[in-house]
């Protein structure tokens, strides 16, 4: 009675894959797909046979297995081109959208997600337009491009409000939850620390509210980087301890990665670990070849930092280094970054007896910091400008 079967494992998939329980979803999705095989083919069948992989791809997602992921993308997107099925492909390219920016290739995940977003205006599909407007707003918040990112998000956090913050329209995760967390981290960036602790307030009690594992673990982790960049290191370490936490308990390798080295930067500021230069010339090969301008921009940062810190300090290394994180933050409006390249080369000056570079560089940090409420730095930037004007 294949016909039951099916029907049965789609169910048990989508409980399991309701309670975070990805593994055995993927396991009874994968046993529909064979009991589908038994039956006839027909439009509904193949129909069926896009939606089982969509779902497949829902949970091995969070999983982190991604060689699978795409060739189920591959065989859906396959599938709903024989049948002219436009709809089910704009679904298909929103998750394509989702693959080619972790895997780093944001021309090709703009390009998908513009086709989905395409097809959901066209077809007025309210859930298709969520799932375009976030899938397109983290490939621009991958090329620093803030201006084309926010408004992605926020069209997501405008339109679900009330009742349809608790709706996942098929997502991991909540996406009234999960468009407030890449604003957050992009107003983390700006030095938007005021509105950001709103946003994140507002993220973190929506999570609460639905207890979803995958999406606490994205609220926790947004909050964390941003009270990291502001420099509040006991929020931001309790905030990523946290997010850990729920990674380890309900196994969700997508995001441990990025809670890990967040909750390192804060434990190193803290006095707890030490950077190492061959771990950030790794990471500045990564983010070029990914087209991450927004981490590239932090790694020149601590490259600069970490010539400077020699002894003797490696001085044209550290000035070209800050210079090249500078002119870069400036351009993408990255002001927490930029306050701190002034602090950076102000210190460098002050250590090389440069006193007037010194001043000028301190003077505009500490501007900044002021600014953005930044007080974990500040006084370390008036206290250096002090022995400066001492």
């Amino acid at each position: 009675m294949w016909h039951k079967a099916l029907g049965y494992l789609r169910q048990a998939g989508a409980k399991a894959a309701a309670q975070s329980a990805h593994r055995e979803a993927v396991v009874y999705m994968e046993q529909a797909l064979v009991a589908l095989q038994h039956l006839p083919e027909s439009h509904d069948t193949l129909a069926q046979a896009i939606d089982l992989r969509i779902d497949l791809r829902q949970s091995l997602y969070p999983l982190g297995e991604f060689g699978r992921l795409l060739d189920y993308l591959r065989e859906a997107e396959a599938l709903a081109t024989a049948l002219g099925d436009q709809h089910r492909l704009g679904w298909v390219s929103t998750y394509m959208t989702s693959y080619f920016w972790l895997m780093g290739n944001q021309d090709q995940a703009i390009a998908f997600g513009q086709q989905a977003l395409a097809v959901a205006e066209v077809r007025a599909d309210f859930a298709l337009q969520i799932e375009a407007n976030y899938r397109l707003g983290q490939a621009y918040w991958a090329l620093a491009d803030y201006s084309r990112a926010i408004p992605c998000f926020e069209r997501n956090v405008r339109c679900l409000e009330g009742n349809l913050s608790r709706e996942r329209f098929g997502m991991s995760g909540f996406p009234a939850v999960l468009a407030r967390e890449w604003l957050v981290m992009i107003l983390a960036e700006q030095g938007a620390f005021v509105t950001g602790r709103e946003q994140g307030e507002e993220m973190v009690r929506l999570a609460e509210a639905v207890n979803h594992p995958f999406s606490l673990s994205g609220a926790y982790l947004a909050v964390g980087h941003l009270y990291l960049r502001q420099g509040d290191l006991d929020k931001a370490i309790a905030a990523l301890e946290r997010c850990l936490e729920v990674c380890q308990v309900w196994h969700i390798p997508l995001v441990f990665p990025w809670a890990a080295s967040s909750l390192g930067a804060a434990y190193a500021l803290a006095g707890r670990m030490e950077e190492a230069m061959t771990q950030a010339l790794r990471a500045l090969e990564l983010s070029r070849a990914h087209q991450e301008r927004g981490h590239e921009v932090w790694v020149h940062r601590l490259l600069g930092d970490l010539h400077a810190h020699q002894e003797p300090p490696a001085v044209g290394q550290a000035e070209a280094s800050y210079q090249q994180a500078l002119a870069l933050a400036e351009a993408l409006g990255m002001r927490t970054l930029q306050a701190h390249c002034h602090c950076g080369l102000g210190m460098l000056y002050t250590r090389l007896g440069h006193p007037e570079q010194a001043r000028a560089e301190l003077s505009v940090a500490i501007e900044l910091y002021r600014a953005m409420e930044m007080t974990f730095w500040l006084p370390r930037a008036e206290t250096a400008l002090a022995q400066v004007e001492g």
